[in-house]
């Protein structure tokens, strides 16, 4: 009988072994690094493309193929929709403090009044073409498309109107405009699909304009992303198909510069970065087809970061698409647009 039990005993511990072991395996990934493949993660608009996302007052504006859909950022539901607007490829959606929501598409840059009425802004006013970036810098509107950049100017009366156009021919670096960032009083525009004169252009409040492209260190002339930490660096993400890395540019003296790059071999999911989203001391880089990658950033600066404890997050443990295209943090969740549906990520998975 002793024997019969420690027979038994013994199969229960190395069942138990066993099980811990294969649990183990759904918390780490090969390489050591925290994995979320033991979360269940909400999947929204599985068969959508989502291109943009915005969130204000407890709405999430999610930019698809199919039209803007705008759903309750606490219970997931949807409460409106846009359905004449496409969004694919790249595009953007913003909002200004007099309650207007802009969302750039296909045909150009639609401005939704507060009170509901409807703009459309089409060339000659803005360039011509999709409109791939939109952004707030506190005054303006911006918005890029492949043939220049526009930035419009709320009038007296209210209503919303362009007070300038810049093209290659005022100071850019390329025609093609990708993305935008405000830095301060500063601005950032990076160019997509040229590449001898791609990458970025800086222009300066005191009028200056200066370039970075790769004979700069840019890892590649295509800009696909931007965004500027609470440690005042701006992520820079570039790429096409499988080739491309991630920028960091510091401001030194009176002009911004590359500080440092970082590719695949350093970490990152994969070799093209396609969005990059920072908040308080959270960055999250994704890319073309591998998934994305959530770090922890030291004070909130990009300061040599530790991708080895990052939380990496792909097809295999929930993200409905290894491409992301956009990312917000809106009430609980973070928000992650991509190639095949709106793929839901508490923030206590990445945050913790």
């Amino acid at each position: 009988m002793r024997n019969k039990a420690g027979t038994v005993i013994n199969c229960i511990f190395i069942a138990v072994v066993i099980a811990a072991i294969v649990i183990m395996s759904f918390i780490f990934r090969d390489d050591g690094t925290e994995s979320v493949q033991r979360y269940d993660l909400t999947v929204l608009e599985a068969d959508r493309e989502i291109s943009a996302l915005y969130a204000r007052d407890g709405l999430v504006y999610v930019g698809t193929d199919k039209g803007v859909i705008i759903y309750d950022a606490d219970n997931f539901a949807p409460v409106d929709r846009i359905e004449d607007l496409s969004l694919i490829y790249s595009a953007g959606i913003a909002g200004t403090d007099d309650g207007s929501i802009f969302i750039g598409h296909e045909k150009g840059l639609t401005r939704i009044g507060p009170d509901g009425t409807r703009t459309d802004y089409m060339a000659p006013d803005i360039p011509k073409g999709r409109v791939n970036t939109v952004v707030y810098d506190g005054e303006y509107i911006w918005c890029g498309t492949y043939n220049g950049a526009a930035r419009l100017k709320r009038t007296t009366g209210g209503d919303w109107a362009a007070d300038k156009v810049m093209t290659a021919d005022d100071g850019l670096k390329c025609d093609s405009v990708n993305v935008i960032l405000p830095l301060g009083d500063d601005l950032l525009i990076g160019s997509y699909l040229d590449n001898r004169n791609g990458g970025l252009t800086l222009l300066y409040s005191d009028g200056r304009t200066e370039y970075i492209g790769k004979e700069q260190g840019l890892p590649h002339p295509y800009v696909t992303s931007a965004a500027l930490t609470a440690g005042d660096e701006v992520l820079v993400g570039c790429g096409y198909m499988s080739d491309g890395g991630l920028a960091v540019l510091k401001k030194s003296g009176d002009s911004y510069m590359i500080r440092s790059t970082y590719y695949k071999d350093d970490g990152l999911p994969g070799e093209k970065v396609r969005a990059v989203f920072t908040g308080g001391n959270i960055a999250i880089i994704t890319t073309e087809s591998d998934g994305v990658v959530a770090i922890k950033l030291n004070s909130g600066a990009f300061l040599e970061p530790e991708f080895s404890s990052g939380i990496y997050i792909n097809e295999e443990n929930g993200l409905s698409s290894n491409e992301v295209k956009c990312i917000i943090k809106a009430g609980n969740n973070y928000w992650l647009g991509t190639k095949y549906g709106l793929t839901l990520v508490p923030a206590e998975y990445i945050e913790r």
